[in-house]
């Protein structure tokens, strides 16, 4: 929206604050930690880093922006519930229909809840890694991002930037490379429909939880120990993404697109008006958002 553009040295303090706030609280947080005698691991690093950087959007936008949390796309409103219901059903659907190709040319074998609690532990990993991811590419920093180079240069250039950030992922390949910068324009693409990040949160967290816990499939390389079905992949690597798992494959490529395409359709996925009057409002009154 144009009436929230603001200059470009606005946006750039902004990204600054928020990079030196996440920071010191993740600095402070993982001292406090280490002398309570919490031993981290690589694997909760990065869920750590994102606990950081939520609190630090938290405190930048109120108090640097001096705006409410609706115009970062976390604000509370009537149409919550709906923005999550649709992300999940998008994310499942789509999984869904990447992992036909596992189904047809692999093995699918039941398996059943054998320890509930690893289960949960690993949703509530997959939960921490997916909303962290969203935040760090379709957060404040993407949204500055916009201000400063437009939404095409904006989404292209952080959908390159969640894709990089999957190069150490095991068994990557160019194709599952490809696909993750798919995602991220898909993920975009679910934040600019709504100027909110439940959608793209509910969407990734529903896409990672179905392939992984639901399916038994590996993502992004990796695999989960606990899951309700098994499918078991040997090769086909371009139609099913083989040890990577279907974000790997073409099925992920034609699942995406067929999402992003439905996303645009469906007419009740849209800004809540909610959560745009607040921060018009918010903009009028510091006359376009000034420092």
């Amino acid at each position: 929206m144009f009436w929230k553009r603001r200059k470009v040295g606005v946006n750039v303090q902004g990204a600054g604050v928020l990079i030196l706030i996440t920071g010191l609280i993740a600095f402070v947080a993982f001292a406090l930690a280490r002398s309570f005698g919490f031993a981290f691991t690589s694997l909760w690093v990065g869920p750590f880093f994102y606990g950081a950087l939520l609190l630090g959007t938290l405190l930048t936008v109120p108090l640097f922006d001096r705006m409410p949390v609706d115009w970062v796309g976390l604000g509370v409103h009537r149409w919550v519930g709906r923005e999550i219901g649709w992300g999940i059903g998008l994310g499942l659907g789509m999984a869904t229909f990447a992992w036909v190709p596992s189904a047809l040319l692999g093995t699918v074998e039941f398996r059943g809840i054998e320890q509930s609690s690893t289960l949960l532990y690993w949703f509530v990993f997959i939960l921490i890694g997916a909303t962290g991811e969203e935040l760090l590419f379709r957060g404040y920093l993407f949204q500055r991002g916009i201000e400063v180079f437009g939404v095409l240069i904006a989404t292209l250039l952080f959908s390159a930037g969640f894709a990089l950030a999957h190069l150490g992922n095991p068994e990557l390949s160019w194709l599952s490379l490809i696909n993750t910068f798919i995602a991220g324009i898909f993920f975009s693409a679910c934040y600019l429909v709504t100027e909110g990040l439940w959608l793209p949160i509910a969407a990734h967290v529903a896409w990672n939880c179905m392939l992984s816990l639901v399916l038994g499939l590996p993502t992004s390389g990796l695999i989960f120990e606990e899951s309700l079905f098994r499918t078991g992949v040997e090769d086909h690597c371009f139609l099913t993404g083989g040890s990577f798992g279907p974000e790997g494959g073409i099925g992920a490529t034609v699942a995406l697109l067929l999402g992003g395409a439905i996303l645009y359709i469906i007419p009740g996925i849209r800004i809540a008006p909610w959560s745009y009057a607040r921060s018009f409002w918010a903009i009028y009154r510091q006359r376009g958002g000034e420092h």
